[in-house]
């Protein structure tokens, strides 16, 4: 838990950090070096789209309903299969006519509307007012939950929040006005902010799997015994689940291509159109990434005890309850990145819908209004602030009773109600802007009465008594089951009945009114805009019109809305881009064009339905000039001498011919840029291929052996250094000599080499070498030189063919290496080894005589050592039995020691044969049951001292591959041992089992007897040393000698820890 201050301070170094980052990015902007222009960046920038829903309300979807948080991940990842087709479109229309919102797509396809601009508008800012309001939740929500609650803490924390989000969304994306220009510091701070979101919720996915549980699987397996699996299966098997899933996939399939927020860094903010084809592979497998810990942290948290209804908060609960608290401030900072993201871009786009298509055509209609226009940028501000305190407003009001992920849907589910008429504008001549204008309205209403109603159910008995019974009690018109439909969830619902009357109001629309003439001639730029517009021959007319009087009105008209100096400079843009900038008189077509080119630069920045109206009232034409481009247009419809059907026919023909050029262009223009990037690529091969060729001449100079290469005309094409020492010439003397030359400087004659036998394959040649082979392609041959200079040498030499591209062999390569001193080594290696061979027949010979002694002193000392000792102890019994009365106390003692040291003289030569015996034994390798055995010796060891208090573990089913007989001595002396040197503790405790160390097992024997002193450690394997007195403990003495000589045959260890009263372990391995 952090007090909230620290929370605050965490939250503004991050911001600061992200602001410098994005100064800096502008600042080489500025300078000349973009490097928002990458692929990956641009990429990344597109992760906008997961928002605190995906980070925060996923692990909720999952936990309450399974598999339902999916379709989040899939719909988008599906959507960049298909959706290069559509942005290579929106891409070329924004650059055409400098588009900067949907709302201005739709209202430039649709006749430049006004009113399907601000329709579009509306529902925009309608829809993302609960999506930002869900963010706002997860930061309060989740900044609450690992902020201590101090009593000396009044402020209010989401409020700040709220504040700062205002602040930092103005400075990283509203301080420009063109907001058609790019914004690369923006877009790098969500790029950055995409790799944070990522990596955090990896991170604490792999804590929550791996750490809180040894994995996935045990993660799957214990949730299979957990009662809330059983729950979701049941919802995953219901009716409903399948459309509930498949409105999930629409909503965020559609949603991902027209969001404000992704529309925005898609087509604003791209540089080329080649980014895309990174971003269609790139950006599914991010969203691959951010799934593949949903649902093992779902599940985590309900098997830990979570109530499902806060499953929203997971991510950080986990490891914060866990005692991992700086894993959730990682996890926070994640979460907080994926709502700035969104809330930034967000605000930004729709601020800039709110202000072209509100404020600026109500400074238009309204003259009280007209300061408005030279405060555009001001009036994104006060859009953006307005925004996100309305949505704070929402989420106060609403934000307790729903979901993180039920809160994003509402907002989906408006967005899509704008998919029909982008779709439809694309692909359906047809359709029109009633038809679009009846659509979304439809959709937008219905939109209104199944989703935004039901929300404010919950502090309002109307709205709730409406919700449960529908209006004046018609269930059909319940809003969340519509028309009786109670088997789809409302969401399903929700999406039927918008997207059912939006298309059938759409439909019935455009097919009822009629299309405008102006509409018709937009239609075919619109929909065929894949290419720049062909302009055709001009009709020529002579220049009448001062150009610097219309330069001063189009000056005017921008000074409406930028500062003086822009407002020349976009006047001076305006001639420059028609090449009028040198002209004082221009014609009344070049007007035109001149026109066309301030409506088009005007869009940039106060959007294209608000640029139309504001040129149609803008009077940059007189009312003689539109006389005199009346009379033009008609001097050039009768220069051609057509009557009218003919000359429509004309029109149809010429506009088929653009239509058919324009695709070869853009085929041409494929092809153009095929070739540059074949072009591209071969300089970058050839520049590699020189870089290699350097490369490859430096290894071969450091090469330690002699090296040349000819081709096959056998013309010497390299010479290393190492070949210049070698044959005492120089490579500027060598290359290009052919007629074997190569063989001079080292044979003192011309004669073939290793690398003609390549060449050749020429027996006559391979006769000259020894021990001549083949080996992966290269032929490998020694031979015995000699020179005046050099005497006889032995050389190996190495030739392999070198192939070109093709396959086709284009020379040979040989390496030589002296090996005279490699020779005298083998042949000194060989005589060494005749030695030791000849060495170690005589050792084994003696080894096996003294194998044949010991065998013999075995004997002796089992036959004629023990006849005496059997005396010994004989007479002694016999004293004792005949002559007990007559001894006293102290003969009586006498015979017992003699006794006594008889019997050890015989333990001990028992302990010596069966050393010796245990050193000339084989070993039986098997699978042996060491468990097992262990307890055999326990419970002989418990019946011969039954009323001994001793406590047995033994781990079951141990398994060894060993010999059965001699581990079971093993186990019975350090067994036996653990027995004896506990008999004095009241209660002994005796343990057998294993552990794993370095990947290895390690058996143990554990007791908490007499132990011993561990600086003694070194005596305890050694023979006839004793830590303790046979007073004490009996014994030979030989016993851990014997143990440590079967561990040895074994190929094992075996070592001991111990201390004084405290026990011992003896540990060996096999």
């Amino acid at each position: 838990m952090f007090n909230p201050l620290i929370i605050l301070a965490i939250v503004l170094i991050y911001l600061v950090l992200l602001f410098l980052l994005a100064f800096w990015v502008e600042k080489k902007a500025a300078a000349g070096t973009n490097i928002g222009n990458n692929a990956y960046i641009y990429s990344l920038s597109l992760t906008v789209y997961v928002t605190a829903w995906s980070f925060y309300g996923s692990v909720g979807k999952a936990a309450s309903a399974g598999m339902l948080f999916l379709p989040i991940y899939l719909g988008p990842s599906i959507a960049c299969v298909v959706w290069w087709t559509i942005l290579k479109k929106l891409l070329r229309i924004r650059n055409t006519y400098r588009i900067s919102s949907i709302a201005d797509l739709l209202s430039l396809r649709y006749n430049k509307s006004l009113r399907i601009a601000a329709l579009s508008t509306l529902i925009m800012v309608v829809g993302v007012v609960p999506y930002i309001s869900l963010q706002l939740k997860s930061i309060i929500l989740t900044s609450s939950l690992i902020s201590q609650k101090f009593v000396n803490f009044n402020m209010d924390l989401g409020l700040i929040f709220v504040l700062s989000l205002i602040f930092f969304t103005i400075i990283f994306g509203a301080r420009r006005l063109i907001p058609t220009e790019r914004h690369q510091g923006m877009v790098v701070v969500i790029a950055v902010m995409g790799l944070v979101k990522l990596i955090s919720f990896l991170a604490i996915g792999y804590f929550v799997t791996y750490y809180l549980f040894t994995g996935v699987q045990d993660i799957f397996t214990d949730f299979l015994h957990h009662p809330g699996s059983r729950q979701i299966l049941e919802i995953q098997s219901s009716k409903s689940y399948f459309f509930t899933w498949a409105s999930y996939f629409l909503l965020a399939l559609f949603s991902f291509m027209f969001l404000p927020k992704v529309y925005h860094m898609s087509v604003i903010e791209n540089f080329e159109e080649k980014h895309i084809f990174t971003a269609m592979w790139l950006f599914p497998l991010y969203m691959f990434l951010f799934a593949v810990f949903v649902l093992p942290i779902a599940m985590a948290g309900l098997i830990l005890g979570y109530p499902a209804a806060q499953a929203d908060v997971f991510v950080l609960a986990l490891p914060l309850n866990s005692g991992h608290p700086w894993v959730s401030i990682f996890g926070f900072l994640g979460g907080f990145s994926a709502a700035m993201g969104m809330t930034i871009v967000s605000t930004l786009a729709v601020s800039i819908m709110v202000t072209n298509h509100f404020v600026l055509p109500l400074s238009n209609y309204f003259k009280r209004l007209n300061f408005l226009k030279r405060y555009v940028l001001l009036s994104r501000w006060s859009t953006i602030a307005i925004l996100i305190l309305s949505s704070y407003w929402v989420e106060r009001q609403i934000g307790a009773y729903f979901s993180l992920v039920d809160m994003g849907l509402i907002s989906f589910a408006a967005i899509i109600q704008l998919v029909p008429a982008i779709i439809g504008g694309f692909y359906w001549k047809r359709a029109n802007e009633s038809g679009a204008f009846l659509g979304i309205s439809a959709g937008f209403i219905v939109w209104l009465y199944t989703m935004i109603v039901p929300l404010f159910a919950q502090n309002n008995t109307i709205i709730s008594s409406l919700v449960k019974s529908g209006p004046w009690g018609i269930g059909l018109l319940i809003p969340e089951h519509l028309f009786g439909l109670c088997s789809l969830s409302p969401v399903s619902n929700a999406v039927l009945w918008t997207l059912f009357f939006n298309i059938s109001f759409y439909i019935f629309g455009s097919l009822y009114f009629e299309q405008a003439r102006e509409e018709q001639l937009l239609l075919e730029e619109f929909v065929s805009v894949p290419v720049p517009r062909i302009f055709p021959i001009r009709h020529i007319e002579m220049p009448t019109i001062d150009s610097g009087s219309k330069m001063n009105r189009i000056k005017a008209l921008f000074s409406q809305y930028l500062p003086g100096p822009q407002a020349v400079e976009r006047a001076n843009q305006c001639f420059f881009s028609l090449s009028l900038s040198d002209k004082n008189m221009i014609s009344i077509l070049e007007l035109s064009d001149l026109r066309n080119e301030v409506e088009r630069l005007l869009s940039s920045f106060v959007g294209v339905a608000t640029a139309h109206q504001v040129l149609i009232n803008f009077d940059i034409f007189t009312p003689e000039e539109e006389q005199t481009l009346k009379r033009a247009y008609s001097d050039i419809i009768a220069e051609l001498k057509l009557p009218p059907s003919e000359l429509l026919a004309k029109i149809d023909y010429y506009r088929d011919r653009e239509l058919i050029l324009a695709s070869q262009a853009k085929e041409l223009e494929e092809k153009i840029q095929e070739r540059d990037n074949e072009i591209s690529t071969r300089k970058q091969v050839e520049e590699l291929l020189r870089n290699s060729e350097r490369k490859l001449a430096d290894i071969l100079d450091f090469l330690p052996d002699a090296t040349f290469a000819i081709n096959t005309n056998g013309e010497i094409i390299l010479w290393n250094k190492k070949a210049e020492e070698l044959f005492g010439k120089k490579a500027s003397e060598m290359l290009g000599k052919g007629n074997y030359e190569y063989s001079i400087p080292f044979y003192g004659t011309r004669r073939p080499a290793l690398v003609d036998y390549v060449l050749h394959s020429s027996e006559e040649i391979g006769k000259m070498y020894v021990n001549l082979r083949k080996e992966d392609g290269s032929i490998i041959g020694e031979e015995l030189t000699l020179s005046a200079e050099r005497g006889g040498r032995h050389i190996l030499g190495t030739a392999s063919p070198l192939y070109d591209f093709e396959g086709t062999m284009i020379g040979v390569i040989e390496s030589l290496r002296d090996i005279t001193d490699q020779k005298k080594t083998e042949t000194e290696i060989m005589e060494l080894t005749k030695n030791l061979e000849r060495r170690v027949a005589e050792r084994t010979k003696q080894l096996e005589a003294a194998n044949k002694e010991l065998e013999a002193f075995s004997y002796s000392v089992s036959h004629d050592l023990r006849a005496p000792l059997r005396s010994i102890g004989s007479f002694c019994q016999i004293l004792v039995e005949e002559y007990e009365d007559v001894l006293n106390s102290q003969g009586k003692d006498y015979l017992s020691r003699i006794n006594n040291a008889v019997n050890r003289m015989n333990m001990l030569i028992d302990d010596l044969l069966r050393l010796s015996r245990i050193s000339r034994t084989g070993i039986n390798y098997r699978k042996v049951n060491l468990s097992k055995i262990s307890w055999e010796i326990l419970s002989e060891l418990m019946k011969d001292n039954p009323n001994r208090k001793v406590e047995i573990k033994v781990q079951p089913d141990v398994i060894a591959e060993c010999d059965l007989d001699l581990l079971r001595i093993v186990l019975e002396n350090i067994l036996g041992n653990a027995w004896k040197f506990t008999s004095k503790k009241e209660i002994a405790r005796i343990e057998f089992g294993t552990v794993v160390q370095d990947k290895k097992t390690v058996y143990f024997i554990r007791d908490n007897g007499a132990g011993f002193d561990q600086n003694y450690i070194d005596k305890v394997f050694l023979p006839f040393q004793r830590l303790h007195s046979t007073d004490e403990f009996p014994g030979s003495g030989i016993g851990l000698t014997i143990v440590k000589r079967i561990i040895d045959r074994h190929g094992g260890n075996i070592w001991a820890e111990g201390t004084i009263e405290g026990g011992s372990v003896f540990y060996f391995t096999l």
